[in-house]
């Protein structure tokens, strides 16, 4: 049964904590859903073994699955987190993500690349309209090992 739920949006801690649930959990229990080659479809049968689901999707992909799951999300400073992706990005080069291929292609500088309408409110359009208060828990990057600490007492 899926007691956790965990919304990994990039450049959030979200693959350190990624590691966290597998040390507590064990990789049987975690499923990742990361586009595009690692997606779970709620259609289809979930493995009764698996307790966590953690990974890069909107928060309203599992709203109506799993009731008793708690849901967890990591934020970061807006700033911090466009110059984590920038830098991100010109190091892994990866132009299969549209908005990574137009800073390589383009040679954006980091101004230019937060004006791509993509990285404006880029948390906001994660968190596609939920409110904080609807997270059972909610991380903040800057604060990441104090938090765990908080998550480890909740």
């Amino acid at each position: 049964m899926v007691e956790l739920i965990s919304v990994h949006i990039p450049k959030t801690a979200g693959t350190a904590f990624r590691h966290v649930l597998l040390n507590v959990y064990g990789i049987a229990k975690v499923l990742d859903d990361y586009p595009p080659d690692r997606i779970y479809d709620p259609a289809t049968q979930l493995d009764p073994k698996i307790t966590v689901i953690h990974g890069h999707f909107l928060p309203s992909k599992y709203n109506n699955l799993f009731p008793s799951a708690k849901r967890i999300v990591w934020l970061r400073h807006p700033i911090f987190r466009l110059i984590s992706e920038y830098f991100f990005a010109k190091t892994i080069k990866d132009y299969n993500n549209a908005v990574h291929a137009k800073l390589l292609e383009n040679h954006l500088s980091i101004l230019e690349f937060a004006q791509i309408p993509a990285m404006i409110n880029f948390l906001t359009h994660h968190m596609e309209g939920m409110k904080l208060e609807e997270f059972d828990f909610v991380g903040i990057q800057e604060f990441y090992n104090q938090d765990l600490v908080t998550l480890r007492n909740l």
